[in-house]
């Protein structure tokens, strides 16, 4: 992956419900656990970590501003240099399942 744009703090809307706050929990669980997650929008990919990761905010040239902030989690436009490595890793990635069931 190569840096490809913006980065922003993620939050969790404040009038989300409860089965919506347990799965940002959650999410926001795995990214401090030091996760990285990768996600299309579209034909965007776009890559997930914690705010707290500074060695991957580096590498995503995250914000300055936007590292170290706690209990968040922050996204970067990231774009795919080698399809091919990026298939590769994609087929070596964890498995666990995201959602509340496999709590």
């Amino acid at each position: 992956m190569r840096v490809g744009g913006f980065s922003a703090r993620i939050v969790l809307d404040p009038g989300a419900d409860e089965t919506h706050r347990c799965h940002f929990d959650r999410f926001r669980s795995r990214m401090q656990a030091g996760d990285l997650f990768v996600e299309m929008v579209g034909v965007v990919p776009l890559a997930i970590c914690s705010s707290e990761n500074r060695s991957l905010g580096q590498k995503l040239q995250i914000s300055p501003d936007l590292i170290g902030l706690g209990d968040s989690i922050v996204v970067a436009q990231v774009t795919i240099g080698d399809y091919s490595a990026y298939a590769d890793a994609v087929m070596c990635a964890d498995v666990t399942r995201w959602c509340a069931d496999a709590m």
